[in-house]
């Protein structure tokens, strides 16, 4: 993708960190390149006392080697984004993901025993669809639910006026239990 780096700049960039006695975190690859890295970087994080994390969508047939490659490593957590529950609304908000394959890697992620964090970046494609989100992440097992108001970067930043929800959907669901400032 754009603007990411390079498997051999993400494990030299990992093995910096680890060099550094700093914890690992946000690993954001979304190539088996950087995959195969950050397992890598996680094998000297390890060696180093030190954890990673992943946010990935792995591809179908390897969700569940990952997670189990990943649960011999001292994992902080596994974040995924789940942006929509609905695979129509999740494809408008991810094209070329797949809702499934993300409930997939949830799923093999709690069965290999890894804590898992639920993301939800709020538009106007998907704010309608949080409290679906929500359940579906207490219902996937996850011990976190990370959302709160868009952020201004990368995709949002350039489709800003198509993506940001106006006032009154943020008042709703601001309000929503298990949001930022809900129950």
């Amino acid at each position: 993708m754009p603007g990411e780096l390079a498997a051999d700049e993400a494990l030299a960039l990992a093995n910096d960190i680890v060099r550094q006695r700093r914890p690992l975190r946000d690993a954001l690859w979304r190539r088996a390149a950087g995959r195969s890295a950050l397992l890598r970087a996680g094998r000297g994080a390890r060696a180093a006392g030190r954890a990673a994390q992943d946010r990935n969508q792995w591809a179908a047939s390897s969700i569940r080697g990952v997670a189990d490659r990943l649960a011999r490593l001292p994992i902080r957590s596994i974040q995924v984004s789940l942006d929509g529950d609905s695979e129509d609304v999740y494809q408008r908000q991810r094209p070329g993901g797949s809702l499934a394959r993300a409930h997939a890697a949830c799923r093999a992620a709690r069965e290999a025993g890894l804590p898992l964090e639920v993301t939800f970046a709020p538009t106007r494609l998907n704010i309608h669809e949080a409290e679906q989100v929500i359940e579906r992440a207490r219902s996937l097992g996850a011990f976190r639910f990370n959302t709160g108001r868009l952020m201004r970067i990368g995709t949002a930043a350039r489709l800003w006026d198509k993506l940001e929800p106006d006032a009154a959907q943020y008042e709703r669901f601001l309000d929503r239990p298990g949001t930022a400032t809900g129950g």
